[in-house]
Order: C-alpha cells, then sequence, then structure tokens
C-alpha cells in the first residue's frame, strides 16, 4: 500500500500489530514498530496498547511472564492519565475517551472494570463503547457480561445482528442446545419480518 502512494495513520499501524501479535509474527511486528518510529506516528493509547500487547504476548510465549506482568503496569498508568484529565487539568471526558479507556480495560482482560467504567459513565455509553466491551468479553471468554453487551447494543442497533452472533458463537463452543437453537430461530425470523418492514 505504502508502494503506491497510501499513507498508513496511527489506526492502521495498531490493527497491523494486533494482527503480529495474535498471530505471533514478532520479527514482522518490530518491523512494523521500527516504521512508526522512523515515521513519527502519535503513540496514542490503541497503538501504545497493541505494543505493549504484541511484546508481552512474546515476552509470555518464551517464558519471560513476570517481565509481561511488568508491562503491564502501564495498565495502572492509563488509569492514572484518564482521571488526570478531570482531576487535574478539568478537562470533561468525552467518548472518546471513555472508548480508549474501555478498550485498555478489555485487552487487559479487566472486563468487570471495564463495565463499572461505563456504568459510571458521565455521558451515555454508545455502541462503540459496549462493541469494545463485548470484544473484550469474546477475547477472555466473559459470557455474563457479554450478554449485558449484547442487551444494551440490541436495544441501540436493533438491525445489527453481528452482537447476538458473536455471543451466541461465544455460548456454542460445546454445540447449542435445543432451547438456543430455538431462541435463534425465533431471533432471525423477527429480524426477518424487521427487515421487511422497511
Amino acid at each position: 500500500m505504502n508502494s503506491h502512494g497510501i499513507s498508513f495513520d496511527e489506526v492502521t499501524m495498531a490493527i497491523i500489530i494486533s494482527a503480529c501479535a495474535r498471530i505471533g509474527v514478532l520479527n514482522f511486528g518490530k518491523e512494523i514498530h521500527l516504521y512508526v518510529m522512523q515515521n513519527e506516528f502519535d503513540l496514542d493509547v490503541y497503538l501504545g496498547f497493541a505494543l505493549v500487547d504484541m511484546y508481552a504476548k512474546w515476552l509470555v510465549v518464551h517464558g519471560y511472564a513476570k517481565e509481561a506482568l511488568a508491562m503491564f503496569r502501564l495498565i495502572e498508568e492509563g488509569r492514572r492519565r484518564f482521571l488526570n484529565m478531570t482531576c487535574d487539568f478539568s478537562i470533561p471526558l468525552e467518548i472518546q475517551q471513555y472508548g480508549c479507556m474501555v478498550d485498555l480495560l478489555c485487552k487487559a482482560g479487566l472486563i468487570k472494570d471495564a463495565l463499572e467504567l461505563i456504568q459510571c459513565m458521565q455521558i451515555v455509553p454508545n455502541s462503540v463503547i459496549w462493541g469494545a466491551l463485548l470484544s473484550g468479553c469474546k477475547l477472555y471468554n466473559n459470557l455474563e457480561i457479554a450478554q449485558v453487551a449484547v442487551n444494551k447494543l440490541m436495544v441501540l442497533e436493533p438491525n445489527n445482528s453481528g452482537c447476538y452472533t458473536l455471543l451466541v458463537n461465544m455460548k456454542h463452543n460445546d454445540g447449542p442446545t435445543s432451547a438456543e437453537r430455538e431462541e435463534w430461530h425465533v431471533f432471525t425470523y423477527f429480524q426477518g419480518l424487521n427487515s421487511r418492514r422497511r
């Protein structure tokens, strides 16, 4: 893409680095990290966490669990900065800041903390916030909180069955029960009716 004159941004770099972490290609991830540094990308929460996540996974795989845990102390630094925005700098928190913090907590496996943050938000959480929570639930297989997120998403985006499908897939690692299959059929039936009304 770069050779065709298409430039990258921080979001693209964070996605690429996260993909490197998931599939375990640290060498390519390190090249991307070098590219980020050479091109002076802004190390925002997403990009910074993607890098921490990639290196932490590499450390764990290679027997350096203590070092990996030390990296996750950066989560506490993220919390501190988040709280300092309002306490020290009187900056009102907006949906974007909440979204970054929810995503950061979820990727670190702090799903309950993320839910508590959402429940204490000074503004109404949108589908991006609930989607970030649902993604974290999927990553750490937290069905209980995933159900909470899906319930909220179905109100905010009633025509988007993707979140429900994700929850069903999480529940059905061992295969659905007959009651759950029936629930899915009823849901898809009503989704079809809703689509025809438009």
